[in-house]
């Protein structure tokens, strides 16, 4: 009794009850649910903290639901911040479980499952006519949303889903603001605040390829604005030099590429640091990363083992080298 007297005491005490997002993807079948608390309400991040816990316990212990398992280890949950990525296979029965949890706990927290709002991506996997009546989620999205980055059904065009859009925008801005009276300086701290990371976001959370073209265009539309669309009367490249050296630092987008992919070899070589990507990208060497990065010849031999992710990071280290 005296439970379910602080439940409807903290129900009524909330102007309208939050509201749960869920995103689904699919490998075998990946789901990701987000969840979303009101800003203005000073009662969120308790009911956010007392919801999304007991609910992610839930589901990791519960047999039913099925994650998928690598070099025997399951993974099944991850929590970022208010995101929840579920690694799941035997969707016909591990789905309709998840639900029957999100339901008993909606009973019990007033939280609200939008799934007119939510994502999925199926890879390997065709849901049958009776999931698909059971529970209207986007059976057949082409690309998710989770953390700001789209994760397209076909990976070959994450460059162009992610990259594609940010530096149109960019462009966009940089084309309006070329008007405002700024002089070479205030706009290169423009880019510094508004295009490097938006940028750099993408660098840290993506390991793929980005030709060296894009990197070109890139210089191409931030000269046209630092210059107004005039011709340039100091080197691309004077500029990016400290100002110590009669440079005006600014940033170059190639080199913070180029440090956002090695950052995850840090982790790597630090035993002190401990986390399931790591263990993933780890697992496919048969050697200590070190052995591998501090030999060419060595790294060779594993040019075709690692997944595409980890290729990249390695190409990087070996093109610095």
């Amino acid at each position: 009794m005296g439970s379910k007297l602080v439940v409807h005491t903290v129900a009524a005490a909330q102007c309208f009850p939050g509201r749960c997002f869920v995103w689904l993807s699919v490998y075998v079948l990946v789901f990701v649910l987000c969840t979303f608390c009101l800003a203005n309400n000073i009662y969120s991040p308790t009911l956010f903290t007392v919801f999304i816990e007991p609910l992610a316990q839930a589901i990791s212990e519960d047999p039913e639901i099925n994650g998928i398992s690598i070099k025997d280890v399951k993974y099944k949950i991850n929590l970022f911040a208010d995101n929840v990525l579920l690694t799941l296979k035997n969707p016909e029965r591990s789905i309709p479980k998840v639900m029957s949890l999100l339901r008993m706990f909606n009973w019990y927290l007033g939280y609200k499952l939008n799934t007119h709002k939510s994502q999925i991506i199926c890879y390997n996997f065709i849901p049958n006519s009776d999931l698909q009546s059971r529970f209207d989620f986007k059976w057949d999205s082409p690309a998710l949303k989770c953390l700001g980055v789209w994760i397209p059904k076909n990976v070959t065009k994450i460059n162009e889903c992610d990259y594609g859009p940010v530096i149109r925008t960019v462009k966009a801005d940089l084309d309006r603001w070329t008007i405002l009276p700024l002089d070479l300086s205030n706009r290169i701290e423009t880019i510094k605040m508004n295009v490097l990371p938006w940028l750099f976001y993408l660098f840290q959370l993506l390991s793929v390829e980005v030709p060296r073209k894009d990197f070109r265009e890139w210089n191409k539309i931030i000269s046209r604005f630092i210059w107004n669309s005039k011709r340039p009367s100091i080197k691309y490249k004077t500029l990016q030099l400290n100002k110590d050296e009669g440079g005006l630092s600014l940033p170059c987008v190639e080199d913070y590429f180029t440090a956002a992919q090695l950052r995850s070899l840090v982790c790597w070589c630090n035993p002190d640091y401990s986390a399931k990507w790591k263990d993933l990208e780890l697992i496919q060497f048969e050697s200590p990363a070190q052995s591998i990065l501090g030999n060419c010849r060595h790294w060779n031999l594993y040019m075709d083992k690692p997944n595409q992710w980890t290729r990249v990071t390695l190409s990087v280290w070996m093109k610095t080298c």
